[in-house]
């Protein structure tokens, strides 16, 4: 086999403990053609509690040599990815040249972000630096704080900042309504972690007056896909391997539907030789054209997202809004406390004060233990008065097909 999404796969089916055992079986007896392995989701992968690494490397890895990352994305399920630390420098290797080639942006230009958890446990710093970058924590987000963390930006003078649009948007209505003026060392914004608008992408570039981008990535794979100056999101070719899924059938999606939100990416990690990712459904749902000619040159297939991950916030008795961030980091807690207990949850938010708190568990007696951190966890003074009623979900929740299934949702007042 000559190309490298192939190479990886037949590694993954050969060494990976999950690939081997729990996925050979679906393997039909045909020679091994990658178009015909199974398509993998989460769940799979979930459900079969086994490991994606090869025996060898769970015996032998060296600790220091591997990263681990928790994620829900943003379909709340708990799903922990571990990278060998030269695979996971390598996946970024792409996309740092990109950086520079289209932007002027280099690994040692000073940098801010936020951060959803940074040191597990129940307490966080506010704040972390880290040689060229500067963090912040994305609990306690309320206009004071934001305002305090502008202050802070200012003094930092970072070269760019990498965002999540509802962040950025945050921060841009803070400073104008505090009469703060755009911080001048800012050259370039980079924006991931949920669907950009363009209404977004004009309001951040309008204010801070410099060039904005998007990139699309996840933890299974890092970057995806990036915006070159001329508006086209370019696959990251050396780094994953792209299809669309042929058959929506089981989703029972007409033709005028598929057209307009175009059909399921189904993703193969190129460089993550610890945890593969073969053919896996990440979700989103888009358009991916191979024949786009662009000004830029890149001649990799340029994404269009059409469903992927979006954010709501919080709204407050007191009128202000709080990033839902909250609950992912309050689940964070619970499952370092209680070794994983949480496998998905939502939390919809159907009246001031009033949330539903959806879980499914490992271990439903749990429950009592998990309820206590969970509250324990929402430290915002607005949130004094909410209340919170628990459901215990029998399995997986899911999505309908326009959508993916969101950690939070509001079912009252207006979108952010």
């Amino acid at each position: 086999m000559n190309h490298q999404h192939e190479q990886i796969a037949k590694y993954a089916y050969e060494n990976s403990v999950f690939y081997r055992e729990y996925m050979s079986g679906q393997l039909s007896q045909d020679e091994f053609v990658f178009e015909k392995l199974p398509i993998v989701s989460k769940e799979d992968m979930v459900a079969s509690r086994l490991p994606l690494c090869s025996p060898k490397q769970l015996i032998l890895s060296d600790e220091e040599d591997i990263i681990t990352m928790s994620t829900s994305g943003s379909t709340g399920k708990m799903f922990s990815i571990e990278w060998d630390r030269r695979d996971f420098v390598c996946s970024l290797t792409e996309l740092w040249i990109l950086r520079k080639k289209y932007y002027e942006i280099r690994p040692n230009d000073k940098m801010c972000y936020f951060y959803t958890i940074n040191r597990v446990g129940r307490e966080e710093a506010l704040e972390y630096r880290s040689g060229h970058t500067l963090g912040f924590s994305k609990i306690l987000l309320n206009e004071k704080r934001i305002r305090e963390i502008y202050q802070k930006m200012e003094e930092y003078q970072p070269v760019w900042m990498l965002l999540q649009p509802s962040t950025a948007c945050m921060l841009v209505d803070s400073a104008k309504k505090a009469d703060l003026v755009p911080i001048q060392s800012v050259r370039y914004i980079e924006l991931s972690g949920e669907m950009l608008s363009e209404g977004q992408k004009k309001k951040i570039e309008k204010f801070f007056n410099c060039r904005v981008a998007n990139q699309y990535g996840s933890y299974e794979f890092n970057s995806i896909a990036y915006e070159c100056p001329y508006g086209n999101m370019h696959v990251m070719g050396s780094n994953v391997y792209v299809e669309t899924l042929e058959e929506d059938s089981e989703e029972n999606l007409n033709e005028e539907v598929t057209k307009k939100e175009g059909k399921e990416f189904i993703i193969t990690s190129l460089k993550n030789t610890r945890n593969p990712f073969i053919r896996y459904r990440i979700g989103d749902r888009g358009l991916l054209n191979y024949k786009i000619s662009c000004p830029c040159k890149n001649h990799n297939p340029v994404i269009n997202l059409t469903v992927g991950r979006s954010h709501n916030y919080i709204e407050c008795e007191d009128g202000s809004r709080i990033n839902a961030y909250i609950f992912l980091r309050a689940v964070d807690n619970i499952n370092l406390l209680l070794d994983d207990v949480v496998k998905q949850f939502q939390v919809v938010q159907r009246a001031v004060n009033d949330f539903l708190v959806k879980m499914y568990l490992d271990d439903r007696s749990q429950m009592p233990e998990v309820q206590e951190i969970f509250e324990e966890n929402i430290l915002e003074e607005a949130l004094k008065n909410a209340k919170f009623e628990y459901c215990i979900e029998e399995g997986y929740m899911e999505a309908g097909r326009e959508e993916k299934l969101m950690y939070f949702r509001r079912e009252m007042g207006m979108d952010y």
